[in-house]
């Protein structure tokens, strides 16, 4: 069933979600690998290694100690519940999910943008990095996920706002939980909830 699978985007980007998560070593997925084709769209995502924070340490040279925890713990949760939509190392997945890497929306100056995003969830098309994305579906957020909670979160962003050559402040628990409290009305006006007008960009100014 599988095999019958492996040129599908969505399915490849789930089962090598799942492997990185749970097999999370080359040997552990050469057996499973070697039973696909090398041209299909799962074997060539298994192909890809993933950065290990603990490879990326200058990039949080400038957190505190407790702000570095929060990196490397959110290493592992985004394997789990984001790797499979935005790739391993946040280039993003075909008609699936826009690359995280060197993205404003990722790194905006006001933290409120990426964690709206996170809990509310987003629709395309948008503009990362000057190039724009649609995809099929749009992002589910998290605030209603009873198993992901404030601290989780923000472990996931720190992680991803400090990775794949982004740099930005840490998110805390204490800032997730100001906008998860927040009614979205109030938000930002640059915050795009659904369907974002192309022509509004995260403000890196502030």
């Amino acid at each position: 069933m599988i095999k019958d699978y492996a040129n599908d985007s969505l399915f490849a980007a789930i089962i090598a979600g799942s492997m990185w998560k749970y097999g999370n070593n080359e040997e552990s997925i050469r057996p499973f690998k070697s039973s696909l084709s090398k041209n299909s769209l799962l074997y060539k995502w298994l192909e890809k290694s993933p950065i290990s924070p603990k490879d990326n340490e200058a990039a949080v040279a400038h957190q505190t100690k407790a702000q570095k925890e929060m990196y490397y713990d959110g290493f592992h949760p985004y394997e789990a519940y984001c790797s499979g939509c935005h790739g391993k190392n946040g280039e993003g997945v075909d008609i699936i999910g826009p690359p995280l890497a060197k993205s404003e929306w990722v790194t905006a100056a006001d933290r409120r943008i990426p964690i709206s995003i996170v809990l509310n969830g987003i629709s395309g098309p948008i503009t990362v990095n000057g190039k724009s994305y649609t995809f099929n579906g749009p992002m589910p957020g998290l605030k209603d996920n009873q198993i992901i909670n404030n601290g989780t979160i923000a472990n996931i962003l720190t992680f991803v706002r400090n990775s794949w050559g982004n740099k930005a402040d840490a998110i805390s628990t204490e800032d997730v939980s100001k906008v998860r409290m927040a009614d979205p009305m109030i938000l930002p006006i640059k915050v795009p909830l659904h369907n974002p007008d192309m022509s509004v960009k995260p403000d890196n100014t502030k």
